[in-house]
Protein backbone atom coordinates (compact mmCIF):
# COMPACT_ATOMS: atom_id res chain seq x y z
CA UNK A 1 0.00 0.00 0.00
CA UNK A 2 3.30 2.19 0.79
CA UNK A 3 4.42 1.76 -2.66
CA UNK A 4 1.95 2.52 -4.49
CA UNK A 5 1.05 5.29 -2.22
CA UNK A 6 4.77 6.35 -3.56
CA UNK A 7 4.20 5.53 -7.29
CA UNK A 8 0.66 7.68 -7.00
CA UNK A 9 2.94 10.93 -5.57
CA UNK A 10 5.69 10.21 -7.70
CA UNK A 11 3.52 10.19 -11.30
CA UNK A 12 1.28 13.50 -9.56
CA UNK A 13 4.27 15.15 -9.07
CA UNK A 14 5.65 14.48 -12.99
CA UNK A 15 2.73 15.43 -14.25
CA UNK A 16 2.21 18.55 -12.55
CA UNK A 17 5.45 19.22 -13.82
CA UNK A 18 4.72 18.46 -16.87
CA UNK A 19 1.79 20.54 -17.21
CA UNK A 20 3.62 23.22 -15.60
CA UNK A 21 6.06 23.52 -18.54
CA UNK A 22 3.24 23.53 -20.90
CA UNK A 23 1.25 26.43 -19.02
CA UNK A 24 4.53 28.81 -17.81
CA UNK A 25 5.53 30.90 -20.69
CA UNK A 26 9.21 33.08 -20.59
CA UNK A 27 8.71 36.56 -21.99
CA UNK A 28 10.76 36.75 -24.93
CA UNK A 29 14.14 39.09 -24.72
CA UNK A 30 13.85 42.50 -26.39
CA UNK A 31 16.15 41.36 -29.25
CA UNK A 32 15.97 37.57 -30.12
CA UNK A 33 19.54 35.62 -29.87
CA UNK A 34 20.74 34.59 -33.17
CA UNK A 35 20.68 30.70 -33.62
CA UNK A 36 23.72 29.30 -32.54
CA UNK A 37 22.15 25.89 -33.26
CA UNK A 38 24.45 23.56 -35.72
CA UNK A 39 23.18 22.37 -38.61
CA UNK A 40 24.08 20.13 -41.58
CA UNK A 41 27.49 18.44 -41.20
CA UNK A 42 27.64 19.75 -37.59
CA UNK A 43 24.70 18.55 -36.41
CA UNK A 44 25.17 15.32 -37.42
CA UNK A 45 28.73 15.13 -36.26
CA UNK A 46 27.02 15.77 -32.61
CA UNK A 47 24.47 13.33 -32.74
CA UNK A 48 27.14 11.13 -33.46
CA UNK A 49 29.33 11.89 -30.85
CA UNK A 50 26.20 12.15 -28.32
CA UNK A 51 25.01 9.25 -29.17
CA UNK A 52 28.74 7.17 -28.83
CA UNK A 53 28.76 8.15 -24.66
CA UNK A 54 24.93 6.71 -24.77
CA UNK A 55 26.05 3.65 -26.57
CA UNK A 56 29.14 2.84 -24.81
CA UNK A 57 27.27 3.58 -21.32
CA UNK A 58 24.68 0.91 -21.99
CA UNK A 59 27.25 -1.31 -23.77
CA UNK A 60 29.22 -1.55 -20.74
CA UNK A 61 26.55 -2.70 -18.72
CA UNK A 62 25.02 -5.12 -21.20
CA UNK A 63 28.94 -6.70 -21.53
CA UNK A 64 28.84 -7.13 -18.03
CA UNK A 65 27.12 -10.06 -18.79
CA UNK A 66 29.55 -11.92 -20.72
CA UNK A 67 32.64 -11.78 -18.58
CA UNK A 68 30.52 -12.95 -15.40
CA UNK A 69 31.56 -16.43 -13.54
CA UNK A 70 29.87 -18.90 -15.19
Amino acid sequence: MVQQLVSLLKTLALLSLAAAALVITIPPASAPAPSSLPHGLPLAAALVLAFQGVMFTYDGWNGMLYFSGR
